[in-house]
């Protein structure tokens, strides 16, 4: 059996943009999710769609907190999380059905502890709000990466520095946390561990 892949999604007043989200999760071709829906005190409709789509799909866990912010509500995620792997998707973004199955294929085949996509992948044309990450598997292509290269390389902006658009081993997480009430924290995850 595939392992188990954690996909946590903070949410905050998103409640325009949280459904096609959610949906485009619930149809990943990678059917072996825990998906870890956030609900970081919004004052929208959030907290009750997210309880709908609970009650619709076993793999969904629902955690309501007091709104402590971006990095706050991952790590809630994190404290539950059960996967061997973790990914995050932010709240207004939705991926392709593709999305956690290719990045799966790049840490299981290159035994690494990232996954990640290149600067400037698309995964929604704005215009037509449709996925354009990859209509055929046989379209993604592997690398491996040196760390001290990934920091090169996520400086000169050729890969995203943002914490979604990756797939990580769980064991990443064991010790790390997202500072909590810093700007871009994200970046300052990856040079901690790296």
């Amino acid at each position: 059996m595939e392992p188990l892949i954690s996909v946590i999604i903070p949410i905050y007043n998103v409640e325009k943009y949280l459904k096609k989200c959610i949906d485009s999760v619930i149809s990943q071709t990678y059917k072996n999710l825990e998906i870890i829906l956030v609900d970081d005190g919004s004052p929208d409709n959030c907290g009750i769609i997210c309880d709908e789509y609970a009650q619709k799909d076993d793999r969904i866990i629902v955690i309501h907190k007091k709104d402590g912010g971006l990095s706050d509500a991952r790590n809630a995620g994190i404290e539950i999380c059960k996967g061997e792997y973790i990914s995050f998707i932010d709240s207004d973004d939705f991926v392709s059905p593709y999305f956690i199955e290719m990045l799966y294929r790049g840490v299981h085949d290159y035994n690494c502890e990232i996954a990640t996509v290149e600067h400037g992948v698309r995964f929604m044309d704005v215009e037509d709000e449709a996925v354009v990450f990859t209509t055929e598997k046989s379209q993604c292509s592997y690398e491996e990466i040196k760390p001290r290269e990934a920091i090169r390389l996520m400086m000169y902006q050729r890969l995203p520095n943002g914490a979604p658009w990756r797939l990580y081993k769980r064991e990443i997480w064991n010790e790390l946390r997202f500072p909590v009430g810093w700007l871009y924290e994200d970046a300052a995850i990856y040079i901690m561990h790296l």
